[in-house]
């Protein structure tokens, strides 16, 4: 993997049950970085084509790459207990 630097703030929070859900959310954390894909693959070392499919079929995606995504994206990933409440979805 390239060297990896967020290149801005990304304020979200979401609670994802679903695959196609993370795709949306790397997908939604890439426009709001404004970066086009070959932009971001080129800052992950992979190709253009690559992030397309980690968009759309998200569960191709390897947590090595998830994290280093959501780190150039500045975002994290928290895990937590299901609370009793629903936490109100952000987008």
């Amino acid at each position: 993997m390239a060297d990896i630097r967020p290149v801005g703030k990304t304020y979200m929070r979401q609670v994802l049950s679903t695959p196609s859900q993370l795709g949306l959310l790397l997908k939604s954390g890439r426009r709001a970085a404004g970066l086009p894909q070959a932009e971001l693959a080129r800052r992950m070392g992979i190709s253009q084509s690559r992030i397309s499919h980690m968009e759309l079929h998200p569960e191709s995606v390897s947590l090595e790459q998830l994290l280093a995504l959501f780190g150039l994206l500045g975002m994290e990933l928290i895990v937590q207990s299901r609370s009793a409440a629903p936490i109100a979805q952000e987008w």
